[in-house]
């Protein structure tokens, strides 16, 4: 990447360390067209990364309360060569992904309580539940 000397002066260094001066004229200025366009693109990165990464919290959240949600489309990054060169593609470290939603709750069972089947059934649980309370039993 093309950045200026470190001792902030009028000098470029280009990718490969060669320093370049405002004197050159002609590559100076290819230089600074190139550097401007270089963290022109870094600033539009972070923003799609941004982008992306809120409207991925916002599907997250929806999925971790249970409901349908699509995940956003992945930018692309833009990366300008020291040669001026403009390439789009995707994300280096990669961007995150939708988690899917994992249930850790344990089985709740069955509702039907087996073998009361009838009103007989429930009648008679519940007056030897109540002699059993009454009498100790």
């Amino acid at each position: 990447m093309i950045s200026y000397d470190p001792n902030n002066s009028s000098i470029i260094i280009d990718g490969n360390g060669v320093r370049h001066s405002v004197f050159e004229g002609a590559v100076f200025s290819r230089l600074v067209a190139t550097m401007t366009a270089q963290r022109a693109a870094a600033g539009e990165n972070q923003n799609a990364a941004d982008a992306y990464s809120a409207a991925l919290g916002s599907a997250q959240t929806s999925i971790n309360a249970g409901r349908h949600a699509d995940a956003p489309a992945k930018p692309l990054m833009k990366t300008v060569t020291d040669e001026g060169t403009v390439t789009m593609g995707p994300f280096v470290p990669p961007l995150a992904d939708l988690k899917p939603l994992v249930v850790t709750a344990p089985d709740s069972g069955s509702i039907v309580t087996p073998g009361v089947t009838n009103q007989a059934d429930v009648q008679f649980a519940m007056i030897q539940a109540i002699f059993n309370k009454v009498c100790g039993g």
